[in-house]
């Protein structure tokens, strides 16, 4: 029990709130002021989930008494016999004014706007990876985060942003609070999270012609020696690799390279894996083609999340973040978007035509 002159806050469900009776009940917004809101989860004892104001209550009587903890305890009042905790203050919190309630339905309405936020997702635009095209957001990184969000039930808003210094400042300053595609430095990690999974490696891989698949292999250096290498010019190669004493035929683009493979002016040519997949299923030149299975060089690439982030709960998201992923290759649904964008999984002989 608690005297009128101590009156304490209590939870009060906005579908309880109506007209307030100055016989019964008086709330002072001056001099008891409402708390703010309280969400319930959906686990909680009434088994209902929303927001519920927090009101500091008292009444007018000089000798009544509220007991404000809604229990069967009976309680008093100068003109009324006991009735139960409960049932009094159900009835009296009945008849708050309407206008109490549309102001706080309002901030209610505010409050969870706020706490229900989008993760905001930033990324660099880089076919085949994410790009916009006929306006909307495509690639093999769009379509893994937006079926992540899925699995997930959250909500995000993803914008492409030219200068990858100016996603990694937004991720410093708790602005963005997941960035696409990174690939992992120590200096990076002192404001990125990094999850333990990674779906893409960005990798360089020998393109033979498909024909050749089987007679030609890349176990080491010396499987090539004899064959004709293309490399282009001013590309930074690993200083293995060109001091291997092999047959090389520059070029200057690199652009020029399958066109002369298949022209058998040279028989091998290290590129980058799922660039050069995407681009010659487009150009329906795939199944021409097959990929030595060893790569030249191979790197993970990450998406990753910000240290700096106040999006609710994100500490625990790269774990939930690895779970899905590890899900989403047990399934086989990495291996479909990939092979909806390349034709066939990096690294696989899988051929697949355009």
């Amino acid at each position: 029990m608690r005297r009128k002159d101590r009156a304490k806050a209590v939870a009060v469900p906005l579908t309880q709130l109506s007209w307030c009776s100055e016989k019964l009940l008086q709330c002072e917004t001056d001099r008891y002021p409402f708390d703010g809101f309280q969400e319930n989860s959906p686990s909680s004892a009434n088994g209902s989930a929303g927001f519920h104001v927090i009101l500091r209550v008292h009444t007018k009587a000089e000798s009544s008494y509220v007991d404000l903890n809604p229990s069967d305890r009976a309680m008093t009042t100068p003109d009324q016999k006991p009735t139960s905790g409960a049932g009094y203050l159900t009835q009296a919190l009945g008849r708050i004014f309407t206008g109490l309630a549309g102001f706080v339905l309002s901030l209610a309405l505010l409050a969870g706007a706020a706490s229900a936020r989008d993760l905001v997702v930033l990324a660099t635009p880089e076919e085949p990876y994410k790009f916009l095209e006929d306006g909307t957001y495509k690639g093999i990184d769009v379509e893994v985060l937006d079926e992540v969000m899925r699995r997930l039930g959250l909500s995000y808003s993803l914008e492409l942003v030219e200068s990858g210094t100016r996603i990694q400042q937004e991720a410093r300053a708790g602005r963005a609070d997941m960035l696409l595609l990174f690939s992992k430095k120590p200096d990076r990690m002192e404001y990125l999270n990094y999850p333990d999974e990674s779906y893409i490696d960005i990798s360089w891989s020998f393109f033979i012609r498909a024909e050749d698949a089987g007679t030609i292999r890349f176990e080491g250096y010396d499987d090539l020696k004899g064959l004709q290498i293309g490399i282009t010019q001013d590309f930074a190669y690993t200083p293995e690799f060109l001091n291997a004493g092999l047959d090389f035929q520059t070029v200057a683009s690199n652009n020029l390279q399958i066109g002369m493979l298949l022209a058998k002016r040279v028989d091998a040519v290290p590129m980058n894996t799922i660039s050069t997949l995407y681009e010659e299923k487009k150009a329906g030149r795939l199944d021409q083609l097959a990929t030595l299975p060893l790569p030249l060089i191979t790197k993970p690439y990450y998406n990753v999340f910000a240290k700096a982030s106040t999006y609710p709960d994100i500490k625990s998201l790269p774990g939930r973040y690895d779970e899905t992923i590890r899900e989403m290759q047990s399934d086989g649904t990495l291996d479909a978007i990939l092979v909806k964008y390349l034709g066939r999984r990096p690294g696989h002989d899988d051929r697949g035509g355009s």
